[in-house]
C-alpha cells in the first residue's frame, strides 16, 4: 500500500511513500519514496475514498508479522510465518544466545513490523503444511465456506466461520468459544475483505493459527478438471464450466445493511450425481460438492452436455494459458 505525498504538476510526477510490503506487513521504518509519472498514476494505482483509507490505516496499525518459532536445547528453529506466506521474502535473524527471534527484515524494503511466538515442537507439523480451503465469495457481503481440509484425527470436529468486524476489537473475536450445542471450537476460519483471513486451532485450549491456501470458485468459472476421471465421447475431459455452488456455511459482513445482504440464502444441495470423492479428512458439514458442465474439446458442443457434481479440491483455477486453450476452441 502506498500514499501520495507530493504531486508535482510541472514536472508530471507523483511522490508516492510505500507503507506495507508485498505481503502487506507494514513497514517498520519505510522506505526511501518513490516517484511515478502522473499519467502512470491511475494505471498502477487504485484509489480509495476516506472511508476506506481508515480502515486501511486500522488494519496496517493492528497487522504486523507473526513468526513461529520452535526451541529444542540451544536450537532455535522458524516453523512459519503469519500471515501465511514466503519464508523466502524475509531474512530472520535469531539470537541463540537468548534463543529468540532478533530481527525480521523484508529483503526489498527493510525492517518490518513483527512479533516472535514461540510454539511447541510437536506443533509444527500443523504450522508448516497449509491447510486447503476452498469458498465462494457470493458478493461483498456474504462468504460461502464450502470445504476444509483438517489435520485433526478427532472423530467428531467442530468448525465455525465468522466475518471479522472492524468495529470491534480483534483479539476478541479470535476467542475460539463454543459452538451452538455448547461444544468446544477445534477450528475456527476468521474472513475479511471476501477473503480467509486465519484459521485458528484448538491446541490445549490455545488458538494457534495455521498456514493455509484458498480457491475460490463462482458461478459460470471455467475450470480445470484433470484431476478428474471423466470421459465424453471416449476422451478425457480437462475443462468444466461451473454451473452450481451448493449453500453450505455462510459468513456475513457484520458491517452490510439487511438492503445490502438482501434474500439470505438457504442451505443447498448438489443438483447432479456425485462424482468421486475428497480423499482427504473433511468435516460432514462441508463435504465441498459443486455442480459442473463438461466442456468437449471439440469446436462444436454436441447437447445435451454432461452434468455432474464433483468435489471442488479436485478442481483446480485455469491458467492464462488455459483460458487461451478454451478460446481458441471456441473461436
Amino acid at each position: 500500500m502506498y500514499e501520495a505525498v507530493d504531486i508535482n504538476v510541472a514536472a508530471n510526477l507523483v511522490t508516492m511513500k510505500r507503507l506495507t510490503d508485498q505481503n502487506s506487513i507494514p513497514l517498520k521504518f519505510g522506505v526511501p519514496p518513490e516517484m511515478f509519472p502522473l499519467q502512470n498514476l491511475w494505471e498502477s494505482f487504485e484509489e480509495i475514498n476516506e472511508v476506506a483509507e481508515k480502515e486501511h490505516r486500522k488494519n496496517i496499525a493492528a497487522n504486523s508479522l507473526k513468526v513461529l518459532y520452535t526451541v529444542q536445547g540451544s536450537d532455535v528453529s522458524v516453523a512459519g510465518i503469519r500471515p501465511a506466506g514466503s519464508l523466502a521474502d524475509y531474512d530472520i535473524e535469531i539470537d541463540r544466545g537468548n534463543r529468540r527471534i532478533k530481527t525480521v527484515q523484508n529483503k526489498f524494503f527493510g525492517e518490518v513490523k513483527w512479533v516472535g511466538e514461540l510454539i511447541d515442537k510437536e506443533l509444527e507439523f500443523l504450522v508448516i503444511d497449509p491447510i486447503n480451503v476452498y469458498a465462494q465469495r457470493i458478493n461483498d457481503y456474504l462468504f460461502n465456506l464450502l470445504h476444509v481440509h483438517i489435520s485433526s484425527a478427532s472423530d467428531s470436529v467442530t468448525v465455525d466461520v465468522k466475518y471479522l468486524d472492524p468495529r470491534e476489537e480483534e483479539a476478541k473475536q479470535r476467542e475460539l468459544g463454543r459452538d451452538i450445542l455448547g461444544n468446544k471450537l477445534q477450528y475456527k476460519i476468521l474472513v475479511s475483505n471476501g477473503r480467509t483471513r486465519a484459521i485458528l486451532y484448538n491446541y490445549k485450549d490455545r488458538a494457534i493459527e495455521l498456514a493455509f491456501q484458498e480457491t475460490q470458485f463462482s458461478i459460470d468459472e471455467e475450470i480445470d478438471v484433470m484431476g478428474l476421471d471423466i470421459e465424453w465421447n471416449g476422451e478425457k475431459v480437462v475443462y468444466a464450466k461451473v454451473v452450481g455452488i451448493p449453500v453450505q456455511m455462510i459468513a456475513v459482513n457484520p458491517t452490510a445493511t439487511k438492503e445490502e445482504v438482501g434474500e439470505f440464502p438457504e442451505k443447498g444441495n448438489i443438483q447432479y450425481e456425485p462424482h468421486e470423492i475428497c480423499n482427504k479428512r473433511y468435516t460432514e458439514d462441508l463435504p465441498g460438492y459443486i455442480d459442473i458442465e463438461i466442456i468437449p474439446g471439440v469446436p462444436r458442443r454436441p447437447k445435451p452436455l454432461k452434468r455432474l457434481s464433483v468435489p471442488v479440491c479436485k478442481c483446480q483455477k485455469l491458467n492464462y494459458m488455459e483460458q487461451k486453450n478454451i478460446e481458441n476452441i471456441y473461436e
